[in-house]
């Protein structure tokens, strides 16, 4: 059964003194299971058998430990603000690459995957200096590694819809990583960049077109197979991603820094220049991507070519049953979330250059 108090104690532990990722994860004050008074003055836990046995109903998710329920309550710190709290693009790319650098903190030091990135789970915190920061909150979804074997069959559903990975929207049998968080903070950020970043662009968006009738529209449908086949054409080549996705951006300057990322980000976890085309996209129909690889874009690599030899890639020496791309890039999972790490991180650093300038401009 997942633990969140504990995970939360895990995670507290490994990076207290960290410096470098403080007030960027919930600090624990205090948690635990609450405790309800029975008639004689004792105390019971608060958990599902209890709430059920008062109803002469037998809980049956015993088998299920994941669908168990117990009351649990905790106390946090720090308080922050709803990722719409972000007076500009750059304050959302700060956020946004400092919750993933301690989600990677999290990830390879406690072995923990979050397996929830969402606008809710995304906090803006500003220091007594009014820095913006991110904090990467609600481990409620997370796991430990060792809680779900490589080769799980059918791992169960998480997240929030819109922002779910494609693996985890089809329930697949391939073993949730890294990287379908990593997916997630890229759905997040094109709903953040299609929509705007504050009310005053998010109003203009909505005089000028309903979000919902955008191709990005479709990630918010009750029905999580529609969600996933909206992706899987979304995300399969560069072109689908530039003509459905980004270009529905907001076209103002300011926004460039944030497509440049979004694309970045793309093109290191669907595109990736360093495996080969077995392991790009999103199909294992590879026959249907006509131009899939012809696309030029900013984030394209012109000197990226099929007639490369296979044993240049990393995946060169992969076996060949092996279709699915998703499976495929489990296998270098480190390097590609390092790939990632540091193309946020490079933004983040950039963004905050552009935040300390702006407070000297006249």
């Amino acid at each position: 059964m997942r633990d969140e108090v504990e995970l939360m104690r895990t995670v507290n532990g490994v990076l207290q003194g960290k410096e470098q990722f403080r007030n960027r994860y919930p600090t624990l004050i205090c948690g635990g299971i609450v405790q309800l008074s029975d008639e004689r003055g004792g105390y019971f836990d608060d958990t599902e058998d209890t709430a059920l046995a008062a109803l002469d109903i037998a809980s049956n998710d015993k088998a299920h430990p994941d669908s168990y329920r117990v009351h649990k309550r905790m106390a946090l710190k720090p308080i922050g603000q709803h990722i719409s709290a972000v007076k500009s693009v750059d304050e959302l790319i700060v956020v946004a690459a400092d919750v993933m650098k301690v989600y990677m903190e999290i990830r390879n030091s406690c072995n923990i995957l979050h397996r929830d990135i969402s606008d809710n789970n995304v906090l803006v915190y500003r220091d007594g200096e009014n820095n913006v920061h991110g904090v990467l909150i609600d481990f409620d979804c997370a796991i430990k590694i060792t809680d779900e074997p490589r080769k799980a069959t059918r791992p169960v559903m998480t997240g929030t819809v819109p922002f779910m990975s494609i693996n985890n929207l089809t329930e697949s049998p391939v073993c949730r990583t890294a990287l379908d968080d990593w997916e997630s903070i890229i759905y997040l950020l094109c709903w953040i960049g299609t929509q705007g970043v504050n009310d005053s662009d998010q109003l203009e968006r909505r005089e000028k077109h309903r979000l919902y009738d955008l191709p990005i529209g479709r990630w918010s449908n009750a029905d999580a197979r529609d969600v996933r086949d909206g992706k899987m054409v979304h995300m399969d080549s560069r072109k689908n991603f530039s003509m459905q996705i980004v270009k529905y951006f907001w076209t103002r300057k300011s926004y460039t820094p944030l497509k440049s990322l979004v694309c970045k980000l793309y093109g290191c976890l669907f595109q990736n220049k360093r495996l080969s085309s077995s392991s790009r996209g999103t199909s294992a129909d590879f026959d249907e991507l006509s131009d899939s690889e012809s696309f030029n874009t900013d984030y394209a690599n012109s000197s990226d070519s099929l007639s490369d030899k296979a044993r240049d890639y990393l995946d060169g020496n992969l076996d060949p049953s092996i279709k699915d791309p998703f499976e495929r890039r489990v296998f270098f999972e480190h390097e590609i979330c390092q790939q990632l790490l540091d193309v946020i991180s490079k933004a983040g650093e950039e963004a905050q250059k552009r935040l300390r300038e702006s407070i000297f401009e006249p």
